[in-house]
This record gives C-alpha cells, sequence and structure tokens, in this order.
C-alpha cells in the first residue's frame, strides 16, 4: 500500500518505514562499533550539531545522538538503529517496554519521559525494540534465536504538534520487515 499524500516510504537497509515527506534525513557519522550499526535519524526540524566528519568523537554518544544534538522544542528526533546481538534472548527480558507485535515481530514499546535516550530538551521519548530472529542456535540447552532487533528512539520535544507526535506512531506500526536481507 503506498503511503499517503505528505509521506514517503524510505528504508532502514533491511527494513522500511512511513515518514513525513518535511522531515529531514541525517546519517550517523559517529565512531563504529561491534555491535550497534546506527542507520539513520530523522527530525521534524533541523539537527544542529558540529558532528559532520566520520568517525569523530562528538558524533558518538551512548544513545547514539551526536554529543551536542538538542532535541527540537517543537519537534521530534528520531534514531534507528540495528542492534546486532548473537543470542538478544539473554537481554531480552531487561528491555523496557510492554509485549507487543510489529509487523508479525515480537516487540517491546516504552512511552514515557525522556530518561536519557534522547538529547536534552525531550519531554517524553518513545522507545521500540523489534527482534528479528534468523536462526536458532541452542545455548544452555535451550533454543534461543540469533540474528538482530531494531530499535527505534523517538524523542519528543515539549512543544511538539499533535501531527509529530501521531507520525512517529504512524512510523513505528508503517515498518516492514524485508526477510531476505536478515537471513544469512
Amino acid at each position: 500500500m503506498p503511503p499517503k499524500p505528505g509521506n514517503k516510504r524510505v528504508s532502514l537497509g533491511g527494513a522500511s518505514v512511513v515518514i513525513p515527506r518535511r522531515w529531514l534525513t541525517s546519517g550517523y557519522h559517529g565512531l563504529p562499533s561491534t555491535l550497534a550499526f546506527p542507520i539513520v535519524f530523522y527530525s521534524s526540524a533541523r539537527m544542529t550539531t558540529r558532528c559532520s566528519k566520520p568517525t569523530q568523537t562528538l558524533c558518538t554518544s551512548g544513545n547514539w545522538f551526536p554529543r551536542d544534538v538538542v532535541t527540537p522544542t517543537n519537534g521530534v528526533l528520531v534514531s534507528w538503529v540495528d542492534d546486532e546481538d548473537g543470542a538478544p534472548d539473554i537481554q531480552w527480558p531487561r528491555l523496557p517496554g510492554r509485549v507487543t507485535k510489529i509487523h508479525h515481530h515480537i516487540a517491546k514499546v516504552e512511552v514515557g519521559t525522556n530518561d536519557g535516550g534522547c538529547p536534552r530538551g525531550a519531554a517524553r521519548e518513545v522507545a521500540a525494540y523489534i527482534r528479528i530472529p534468523t536462526k536458532p542456535i541452542k545455548v544452555g540447552g535451550r533454543s534461543q534465536y540469533t540474528g538482530s532487533r531494531l530499535a527505534m528512539t523517538a524523542c519528543i520535544g515539549p512543544h511538539a504538534s499533535s501531527t509529530d507526535r501521531f507520525a512517529v506512531s504512524r512510523m513505528l506500526h508503517s515498518l516492514r520487515i524485508h526477510p531476505k536481507h536478515w537471513i544469512r
């Protein structure tokens, strides 16, 4: 189904989502990681940062946002990360959120105040983790999946419009996973 007018479907590599056409896109320029791979940032306002050269230390922080970026007061800032984990079942119970399904995949979604996953200026934070199994393995005599987890963090400014807040929800529910990308 094509996106409604004013929206566009964008690629996350092995998945895609629908975002408003007016949202801006910015790539990740931070230091590389061994287990987590930031894919893209979307923002309803220009992302102001001194981070511009790949692998700059300024571009890397614990939550993957550039260290000097601020959540737009009247908008949203969203990150998508491919979180590769050899045996994510071990970490899954520790992840925050309510268990649900997104595009036929088990997911956890948490909505609350900014608990450190967002840059300063965010009033609310939406964190979503979507499991993408590839193949089972035996760990300690029990079967666990190996594969990836897509992680989305949406940072919502204190005066974000209802349109932008709704666009975050619509984006998450528009997620389409392309299975052939994930099977190794």
